[in-house]
């Protein structure tokens, strides 16, 4: 459990950074004269500056975008400086639309080997937002590949059996953001790898219809494993960590097995110090044995020279009496 809440941390903190990032540049943008901003001056110098530093906070930032309402550029800058088809969707949609912030879940987008894709929007109203609709909108484009998922994938030791993968549900199936370790032909494509919900029984699924908790069961290749489970705050994700039954009760049948051996030599030994006590003893009571029935066969002739040395001093006497 522990190594999934503190992967879940991890996406937690990311998504924290980038929100307050782009949170603050649009309250900075705020600041400025928005009727200025798709024109040349000072006003389109400082947001060069603003714009540039936000894009260079972190490798996965992929583009930094102010856009008008209608979705229209004002100033863009990165490689992704004009958002993807479903980022200026969701631009759009706030047209209509109280939402303050949003994010942009996972997407692909690009041709036969398409990238991944986030984005963090947020509009700007003018003023204190009573007056005419929003002006603009500034989106953050990231790329999660680059550090996130990595990152999250990573189990902190060497565990043949063990992964961490990072899941979410896409209507009827259960979408894997991070391609599965464990898989015998790993997917290159991103978000390739899918299972249907149907399959209940998986950790993934288990933890996107029950939440968190730690459980034990069959994963995607059918092994049984145990399993920790814990959400993302923010979006519809779940850290999934699990480690095969097998690895994990490996460590503890060696040690079974040695306390066993242990235990059988502790035995052996005293088994063995029992039969030479024993043996020393019925050494010494043979000896003993021995020694009395010595003794008593020579009291026994003793005797019996006495009791002969007593006919014969008889005999002797009654010769000797007329």
């Amino acid at each position: 459990m522990g190594i999934a809440r503190l992967r879940a941390q991890q996406v937690d903190r990311w998504l924290l950074q980038h929100t307050m990032d782009t949170q603050a540049l649009a309250q900075a943008i705020k600041t400025l004269p928005l009727n200025a901003l798709a024109m040349e001056g000072e006003g389109r110098q400082i947001l060069d500056v603003l714009l540039g530093g936000v894009l260079a906070g972190t490798p996965d930032r992929t583009g930094v975008s102010v856009l008008a309402p209608d979705g229209k550029v004002l100033i863009g800058l990165g490689e992704d400086a004009t958002p993807d088809a479903e980022t200026l969707k969701a631009v759009l949609a706030l047209k209509t639309s109280p939402v303050r912030f949003q994010i942009i879940d996972v997407h692909q987008v690009g041709g036969p080997k398409p990238l991944l894709r986030m984005a963090f929007v947020v509009p700007v109203d003018p003023g204190d937002g009573t007056g005419p609709p929003r002006m603009v909108v500034v989106v953050l484009t990231v790329d999660p590949t680059r550090e996130l998922f990595r990152q999250v994938a990573t189990w902190p030791t060497d565990s043949p059996g063990s992964e961490v993968v990072l899941v979410r549900r896409d209507g009827d199936d259960l979408i894997y953001l991070t391609a599965p370790s464990l898989l015998d032909n790993k997917q290159t494509v991103p978000l390739s790898h899918r299972l249907p919900m149907t399959r209940t029984g998986l950790p993934e699924a288990q933890a996107i219809l029950h939440g968190d908790a730690v459980r034990e069961g069959l994963d995607y290749r059918g092994v049984h494993v145990f399993s920790a489970s814990h959400h993302v705050t923010g979006v519809p994700w779940f850290v999934v960590a699990k480690t095969d039954v097998s690895a994990l009760m490996a460590p503890i049948w060696d040690k079974t097995l040695s306390l066993a051996l242990a235990v059988l030599a502790i035995i052996l030994v005293t088994v063995f110090m029992v039969l030479l006590l024993w043996r020393g003893q019925r050494a010494s009571y043979m000896s003993f044995r021995d020694l009395q029935i010595e003794e008593r066969a020579a009291l026994a002739k003793h005797f019996e020279e006495l009791v002969r040395f007593a006919r014969t001093q008889g005999k002797t006497t009654e010769a000797a009496d007329p």
